[in-house]
């Protein structure tokens, strides 16, 4: 197209001779580059995942190559771990710290799925060996029995810690917690249960430790409540003191591949990168979930509100002129005959759905964004489903 032509047009005059159809479309083509600019601007400005898929694309349609759709070609080709890295630097040069926490979560689930057997709990560097830990028993005629059940549920104490403690005082005493594990999961006294996760707060050495042992009377626990006692007490613990450094990735791990929801993870990143609580009570167990989602949401990012800046990109360039319209009349039946449409399939079709699936780059989830109410949610909305509707983004 004549650039001398797409400017005249933008000018809005009727000159003698001028195709003003053609001015039009040259007017939505250049308002169109326009707002692909700005958002190009705002993409370059943040490292918006979202904002450059959709700036490359809009360009890609109209065959617009600027620098900035061109950088981001070469930044999104890069492999995930290295794009995330670079979106963190600019985070944080924009000292947006949150973004910049969530982006090194991302980044560490992806390590963690790539050796995710590196990091399965038996190969946690300060958990003894089965063989080791049975040796440590001077008197025992049933050794091997010993070595298999290292970590398998237990009605008896331990003779030793399930995990290498270097305080020689810290590591004698670590046995004895097994008692305070088994009462509380035995249904005895929430009492005790509290005792022992204020305890794990104030020691750290015995963190690790007491995490090990709850998942150790998991483990092949024959009770059930027993063993929905044991995650209620571990759910106690994740969201009240984190595990050691050394520790984290196998723990988990462990959530993930065995906890019975992924709060339990979730709620260890919490802790994770917000530290520990004050305290712990006992009335706490018993709101356990609840408390757990309130520590998950403290750290996790608000649900966004309202249709984001970029949306009017995702709408396909339409190139004919809308102005002029072309109509086809159906042919009329024949005699008396009537063509009808079944009232159910009417309905059907004239059905659509006010939600707008939406990709929110900040936690990469789908949210839903109802352009009638103005709500916004994360749960996918019932109607969606079977909605016909051309609105960006939403899938049918």
């Amino acid at each position: 197209m004549d650039r001398d032509c797409m400017d005249r047009a933008m000018k809005d005059v009727d000159e003698n001779g001028y195709d003003t159809r053609l001015c039009r479309l040259c007017r939505k083509l250049l308002t169109r580059m326009k707002r692909i600019d700005e958002e190009a601007n705002y993409g370059y400005h943040t490292l918006e995942e979202k904002v450059m898929d959709v700036v490359i694309k809009a360009g890609d349609e109209i065959g617009y190559i600027t620098d900035h759709t061109e950088y981001f070609r070469t930044f999104m080709h890069q492999d995930e771990k290295t794009r995330l890295k670079g979106m963190i630097t600019r985070a944080r040069e924009l000292d947006d710290q949150a973004r910049a926490v969530r982006l090194t979560i991302r980044i560490k689930k992806l390590i963690l799925t790539e050796r995710r057997d590196s990091f399965a709990l038996r190969n946690f560097g300060l958990l003894k060996s089965p063989a080791d830990w049975a040796g440590e028993k001077f008197l025992t005629l049933s050794r091997d029995k010993l070595r298999e059940g290292m970590m398998q549920y237990t009605e008896e104490p331990i003779h030793s810690s399930l995990t290498v403690i270097q305080d020689p005082v810290l590591a004698k005493s670590a046995p004895a917690l097994l008692g305070s594990v088994q009462q509380f999961m035995d249904m005895k006294e929430d009492k005790v249960g509290e005792e022992l996760v204020n305890h794990g707060l104030m020691t750290p050495d015995h963190r690790d430790e007491i995490m090990c042992q709850i998942i150790k009377q998991i483990t092949g626990n024959p009770n059930v409540g027993s063993v929905e006692r044991g995650w209620t007490l571990l759910a106690a613990c994740v969201v009240t003191f984190p595990p050691s450094a050394g520790f984290e990735n196998y723990f988990e791990v462990y959530l993930e591949d065995f906890a019975p929801s992924k709060a339990f993870a979730a709620g260890l990143q919490n802790v994770l990168y917000l530290g520990a609580k004050q305290s712990f009570h006992q009335k706490e167990f018993l709101r356990i979930n609840e408390l757990m989602q309130t520590r998950i949401n403290e750290y996790a990012e608000s649900l966004p509100q309202g249709i984001p800046s970029y949306a009017d990109l995702e709408e396909p360039f339409v190139w004919e002129d809308e102005d002029i319209q072309f109509k086809r009349m159906a042919p009329r039946p024949s005699g008396h005959e009537e063509q009808r449409t079944d009232p159910m399939t009417q309905s059907f079709m004239k059905k659509k759905s006010p939600w707008k699936e939406i990709f929110d780059e900040g936690s990469g989830m789908i949210y839903y964004w109802n352009e009638v109410t103005q709500e916004s949610q994360w749960e996918k909305p019932a109607d969606l489903k079977y909605a016909l509707t051309t609105a960006p983004g939403v899938r049918i």
